[in-house]
């Protein structure tokens, strides 16, 4: 009838609240994925002026998974724009990276 509880396990009494005070996040995931999500015409049209072939090793699709990526980075003020964003494959994206 009744389980034994584990030792990491807390029970509180009905209606009494967690003393544990969680903090908001500053920005919503909505208005973080709007900051940061191309739109898919916008991409469209990036693969479409790129003929859809990386632009550093040029392998095309769909041989590869082609992904758009920013030049200049959102985190230090690029925009998405036509002229910022450039096809690459998603693995020349992580080598950058490093």
């Amino acid at each position: 009838m009744f389980r034994r509880l584990e030792e990491h396990e807390i029970t509180y009494p009905l209606g009494a609240s967690c003393p544990i005070k969680w903090k908001q996040p500053k920005k919503s995931v909505k208005e973080l994925q709007e900051k940061y999500s191309t739109g898919i015409r916008l991409r469209f049209k990036v693969l479409m002026r790129d003929k859809f072939t990386c632009q550093y090793c040029g392998r095309k699709a769909p041989e590869v998974v082609l992904e758009v990526d920013h030049v200049f980075p959102q985190s230090k003020g690029g925009k998405d724009e036509m002229d910022n964003l450039v096809v690459l494959v998603g693995t020349v994206i992580l080598e950058n990276m490093i």
